[in-house]
């Protein structure tokens, strides 16, 4: 089973990243593909070496995860997301597509934001099976093949509902100028409150958190890049009325200023070998 294109998006500060673990992504089986958008794996092995906390900006995904140390079907993470990683791991997850993980248990994934649900609480007994089936094997295709026969049994019927909240979510990501929920809302010619039920029950965040974030992923993957020589222009180009507003966003989720986050990827450039 090949992998899937590589990408950052999401991943802070990923030239440092890369020196500290590997991450592949998996494609699914054309018949799982309408609602698994991937599968990923992370390895690392750090013994020996001081510990590695990794940081990301989290699209809002359902991902159900087989972690050792913490496993289960991860909601929105709506803050920072911090992982520590230490001596040697593996972790393999399911990255469910947006809006497309509610049809499988029918209850608002909202429920679970910024915390887990087991996946006995999900699943029943026969969840809890798969959990320790997937944790002890350790060929990656054995394990998205016991996850795909694990889905195949339980696909849900038809929800006109995803296809709707994934068009919407494709148009908050490709155009940087949608800032507004109301715009949103009138371009779709939906009110904003009926927007605000159907992200709650389908994606677990608010359409308003969604573009935000979006921009934030936007604005981390050019800064990763380097430097920019016009700040305003940058605000402006993601969508902001005015600098200020965006780098009290950038702040606020990623810790530091946009102007201390590109100083710092373009220091980890420079000490990565692999940049010469």
């Amino acid at each position: 089973m090949e992998p899937t294109t590589r990408t950052s998006r999401g991943i802070l500060k990923p030239q440092l990243a890369e020196q500290h673990f590997q991450l592949s992504r998996h494609s699914p089986a054309p018949d799982l593909s309408a609602y698994v958008d991937r599968y990923w794996v992370i390895d690392w092995d750090l013994r020996g070496q001081p510990p590695y906390e990794q940081a990301t900006i989290s699209s809002p995904h359902i991902n159900m995860v087989f972690d050792p140390a913490k496993p289960g079907i991860f909601g929105v993470a709506t803050t920072r997301f911090r992982y520590l990683l230490t001596s040697q791991g593996h972790v393999f997850a399911v990255k469910f597509h947006i809006g497309a993980f509610y049809p499988f248990i029918q209850s608002p994934v909202a429920d679970f934001t910024d915390s887990l649900i087991s996946l006995r609480d999900a699943f029943g007994p026969s969840g809890e099976h798969l959990q320790a089936q997937v944790m002890t094997t350790h060929d990656v295709p054995a394990k998205i093949t016991l996850v795909e026969d694990f889905l195949r049994k339980r696909l849900p019927e038809y929800d006109e509902n995803v296809t709707l909240v994934q068009q919407i979510v494709g148009q908050i990501s490709e155009d940087r100028s949608l800032m507004r929920v109301e715009d949103l809302a009138q371009r779709l010619g939906y009110s904003p409150r009926s927007l605000q039920r159907l992200f709650h029950q389908y994606v677990g965040a608010s359409p308003k958190w969604t573009i935000r974030r979006y921009r934030l992923q936007d604005a981390a993957e050019m800064l990763d890049q380097g430097t920019p020589d016009d700040w305003a222009r940058l605000a402006a180009e993601l969508g902001y009325f005015d600098q200020a507003h965006f780098i009290k966003d950038f702040k606020d989720l990623v810790g530091e200023t946009p102007a201390v986050y590109a100083s710092t990827t373009d220091d980890d450039s420079e000490n990565d070998p692999r940049s010469d």
